[in-house]
């Protein structure tokens, strides 16, 4: 996340800075408060495309252009 009045970017768990150069690295160190959680909070989305749907997307993709004339 990124402060409106400053632009410093900060962590949306701990308030605490977070490098622009590196940001990932805030959620990568052992021993903090906020290690391993980048996405902690953000729902989970799969319920939006379940697998079984997606397979049937990607035949129909790939038959799409099997009657194509040569």
């Amino acid at each position: 996340m990124r402060c409106v009045k400053c632009g410093q970017n900060f962590c949306y768990l701990c308030k605490g800075p977070v490098s622009r150069r590196d940001p990932y690295s805030h959620y990568s160190m052992p021993g903090q408060m906020c290690f391993s959680k980048l996405f902690y909070g953000v729902p989970d989305l799969d319920y939006l495309f379940p697998e079984d749907d997606l397979v049937l997307l990607l035949e129909e993709e790939e038959g799409m252009f099997d009657d194509a004339e040569d």
